[in-house]
């Protein structure tokens, strides 16, 4: 499996999500290696950096002193039992969150050639105007908007909820 950076953050914090619920485990205990099958050190972040050959120094998660094995990274205070795995969670989601602002992806706008895209990071919904750059300041009530379910934060949309007039959305959401 090819990864993303983005795919490689997601299912590394669903790994240390687990581990963290499950503090007599190891990441080779994993039941999702089926889904995804087995990576590099058993860490999708090492795996992606294999695939785009990367070294350690440059992986995609910032470690405090450059690499997961110093003394103060979060993977080894996890190793020495010190922490539940919830440092390496802080860490991926925080490595995604510096990502959504890279991407524009952060709660705000996000603008391209072919549309304007708003996502709401605390509902989970993706806000699309089509077809038009930039997003108006007047008149907007007369444009076609989209609202999609936010897709597995691996970017792109999700399952379309609503596709009309800003009007029509807003009395929707009134009953």
């Amino acid at each position: 499996m090819t990864l993303t950076k983005r795919e490689a953050l997601v299912i590394c914090r669903e790994l240390w999500e687990w581990l963290r619920d499950h503090p007599r485990r190891r990441k080779d205990d994993w039941p999702e290696w089926g889904k995804y099958g087995r990576m590099n050190s058993n860490c999708p972040a090492c795996e992606y950096c294999e695939q785009q050959d990367l070294h350690c120094w440059e992986c995609i998660l910032p470690w405090p002193d450059g690499n997961c094995c110093a003394p103060a990274s979060p993977f080894t205070a996890w190793g020495d039992g010190k922490d539940s795995g919830q440092g390496m969670v802080d860490l991926c989601n925080q490595t995604l969150r510096k990502l959504d602002r890279e991407e524009g992806m952060e709660r705000g706008t996000h603008h391209t050639q072919s549309e304007t895209t708003l996502y709401v990071a605390d509902v989970g919904v993706v806000i699309v105007k089509q077809n038009f750059y930039p997003l108006p300041t007047r008149n907007i009530s007369t444009h076609e908007i989209k609202v999609c379910k936010h897709r597995d934060d691996m970017g792109g949309y999700g399952e379309e909820l609503f596709r009309g007039t800003l009007p029509e959305l807003l009395d929707r959401l009134g009953n």
